[in-house]
This record gives C-alpha cells, structure tokens and sequence, in this order.
C-alpha cells in the first residue's frame, strides 16, 4: 500500500482560448462578467504564460485585491490593468 502516487501526468499549458473560454465561464457562472474585459484577459494570460494553476492563482489574489478595494471606497470597480499589476508584484512575477 502506498500514501503517494507514483505516476505524474505532465500537462501542456493553455492556450489563449482556452484560458478566455475558462475565466469568462468563471465569471459568468457568478454572473460578474462586467468585472473583466478582453485586454485584461491577455495581459493575465502573458504574466500566467497559460499556466493553470498560476492562473487560477492570479485571478484569486486579483479578486481579493478587488474586493479589498471595493470595502475601503477604493476607485477600483472591476479588474483594471492597476489590479492586475499588483496582483503580479503580490505573487512575485514582477520583481
């Protein structure tokens, strides 16, 4: 009997549309798709370089930093280059 798997499955990063059709499934499910617009969308995609799991990572860090913003009267309403930016410092992709 193992605890672990011993077998690792290796898979391909997304390409652009199948991140775009995964985020705007995301938000559309929560009915917020007014949070999100296609040049947000690529310039996620660029820092993520398809990455899912960074991917989902982002957007999670990206919308606690939204909802921060909407909490203290921030000018922030949906997520904006700004956000996005700060969600890459965060996580480290912009050193």
């Amino acid at each position: 009997f193992y605890s672990r798997y011993t077998q690792k499955v290796f898979l391909e990063p997304l390409t652009y549309k199948e991140f775009e059709k995964y985020v705007t499934s995301k938000f559309i499910f929560h009915n917020r798709y007014d949070l999100i617009n296609k040049k947000a969308l690529k310039k996620i995609y660029k820092y993520t370089k398809g990455n899912f799991r960074l991917s989902k990572k982002f957007l999670f860090t990206a919308l606690n930093l939204l909802k921060y913003a909407l909490t203290n009267g921030l000018k922030y309403n949906k997520i904006d280059s700004c956000i996005i930016e700060m969600t890459a410092i965060e996580l480290g992709l912009v050193k």
